[in-house]
């Protein structure tokens, strides 16, 4: 198993869709090559950019976990759980077969 994470810290590189592209690029080669049977991802619950993004890419919510993460202000987000297991990722709509 293999989690993964991305933090895009500039306000000016959001929306762009590199988050998007390096979790699709990391996930297929971590299927491809890297050994994964499946791939998780965190993020707050509160951010709903990351789970769209995530969702659409094939990732499915396992969980809540409730005050999951420390901020630097001490606050404590809960966060959600996302994970795709190979089959679901390899079969996703859109994704060229080899053939």
């Amino acid at each position: 198993m293999f989690e993964i994470g991305v933090v895009l810290y500039r306000q000016r590189d959001r929306g762009k869709r590199y988050g998007r592209e390096a979790v699709e690029l990391l996930t297929t080669w971590l299927f491809a090559a890297g050994g994964a049977d499946r791939v998780q991802a965190t993020t707050e619950a509160a951010n709903t950019p990351m789970r769209i993004l995530l969702e659409q890419l094939g990732f499915r919510l396992e969980g809540i976990l409730r005050a999951f993460g420390t901020l630097s202000d001490g606050t404590r987000p809960d966060g959600a759980l996302y994970a795709v297991v190979k089959p679901d990722w390899v079969d996703r709509p859109g994704v060229p077969t080899s053939s």
